[in-house]
């Protein structure tokens, strides 16, 4: 009996399965490190991070961010599609998620313009704050004081 599985292409999930088989990671992180205890950080990030939601307005010491594509299925039409959940990573290693275009590309801008967080002198303070009105609210990140 054979233990190999076989994949048929042609869904989401038969090309994640394709990228989990031949080892391509199916995350981005800015946390630096090959070994295992660094794999387990990012691993940790992903599964114990707090929802950005219920820590608006709280100041973040960001040092380092986790991007994971997830699929979504629109609440107007059901349909699924994939949108980055963005992890950000405090300095104590605490972390804070949201599946929010706003937040992504607020760190797209900060490693854009500051680049990667490992060549940081120092922690970055932002806070996530709620913009917009009605059925256009979205979160971003600033600056914290």
């Amino acid at each position: 009996m054979s233990n190999d599985i076989d994949v048929y292409g042609g869904s989401a999930t038969d090309a994640a399965i394709e990228k989990l088989a031949a080892g391509r990671a199916t995350v981005f992180s800015t946390i630096q490190g090959d070994d295992f205890s660094t794999k387990l950080a990012v691993l940790n990030a992903t599964t114990a991070s707090e929802p950005i939601a219920e820590n608006l307005n709280k100041p973040i010491q960001l040092v380092n961010v986790v991007v994971q594509s997830i699929d979504m299925a629109d609440e107007q039409t059901g349909e699924v599609s994939a949108v980055p959940r963005t992890i950000l990573v405090d300095k104590d290693g605490k972390a804070y998620h949201a599946i929010s275009s706003g937040i992504f590309k607020a760190v797209e801008n900060i490693i854009g313009i500051l680049g990667q967080p490992h060549t940081w002198p120092a922690p970055v303070a932002v806070k996530a704050i709620r913009e917009g009105s009605g059925t256009r609210q979205y979160f971003t990140l600033v600056p914290a004081k």
